[in-house]
């Protein structure tokens, strides 16, 4: 048997990308995370106002019932206090869609609990920071904004800017940290299906293959989100690397290997054997994985 050593290049832009790890515990961070939301509260009671106060006489019923709804929702919204986070800026207040925690701003709650949680997902994806003026030209939000009876100026009212907690700095292209696990651990074992398949097809590594090569890309898509440039590289580094395991497992599905005469099952079978890396990258260190094939 012959043994290779594959250090799993697609892996190492997951390596090279930096991570991140949750928002660290910086002096005043409590004291700023209860201070924002006293000051979102007195934003929303202050748009509240204004919005009951609002000549509404030109609105149809059916605009004046969900107007109404909506407001009513704000006012939970405001109650419960979970507001997004932000983590992308440390110099600058910026408004935030749909956080990395998936904690909505008061805008994209009001659009989800509606019921349009597609608005939702494609404001977040494309335009998670932008504000609500800068969204005037996407039909869907300007459609559902006139069934509930609400004005493009009234929406950018309700939706808020978020302040850095103090003494934080963080990466703006960086890599969550459970993402990066989870892509090494998908990914990884995308590659180990895949030589098993090319190497000694079968129905049953065809199917683990199928799976597995599933997940990585289906994992991939799911952070095609724009939150980062890093986050993108990797995503798509586990949508090619599924997607290669997935055409491997049909390939072995379609072509079984028949075993050699006179060779026993043992010696067909080959070892895969997966181990972490740590990798180091102008001074910091990285996640990585190996992968060590024999057959």
């Amino acid at each position: 048997m012959r043994s290779n050593n594959l250090l799993v290049l697609a892996l190492g832009l997951v390596a090279s990308a930096d991570v991140i790890a949750p928002m660290p515990e910086a002096p005043g961070h409590r004291a700023h995370l209860g201070s924002e939301v006293r000051r979102l509260r007195a934003h929303f009671d202050s748009v509240q106002t204004e919005l009951l106060e609002s000549d509404i006489g030109m609105l149809r019923s059916g605009q004046r019932m969900s107007r109404a709804r909506l407001l009513s929702w704000l006012q939970e919204y405001s109650d419960a206090g979970v507001f997004p986070i932000n983590e992308r800026f440390s110099d600058q207040p910026v408004p935030i869609f749909r956080d990395r925690r998936g904690t909505l701003c008061a805008m994209a709650y009001l659009v989800a609990r509606s019921g349009r949680l597609d608005i939702v997902d494609g404001i977040a994806k494309t335009d998670n920071l932008a504000r609500i003026p800068d969204l005037a030209d996407n039909p869907k939000l300007y459609k559902w904004l006139d069934s509930v009876g609400l004005t493009l100026a009234e929406a950018a009212r309700i939706q808020p800017t978020y302040q850095p907690p103090p003494g934080t700095v963080f990466k703006e292209d960086a890599v969550s940290a459970t993402f990066a696990l989870t892509s090494i651990l998908a990914s990884g074992a995308s590659i180990g299906t895949g030589v098993l398949n090319l190497a000694h097809p079968s129905t049953g590594r065809g199917w683990a293959g199928l799976f597995v090569g599933a997940s990585a890309a289906a994992l991939g898509v799911a952070h095609l989100d724009g939150s980062s440039a890093a986050t993108a590289r990797v995503a798509i580094a586990d949508i090619l690397i599924g997607g290669a395991a997935l055409v491997v497992g049909v390939r072995s599905l379609l072509r079984p290997r028949v075993p050699k005469p006179g060779t026993s099952r043992r010696e067909e079978s080959p070892q895969v054997q997966l181990s972490p890396l740590l990798l180091s990258r102008r001074g910091s260190p990285s996640l990585g994985l190996m992968l060590q094939a024999s057959f």
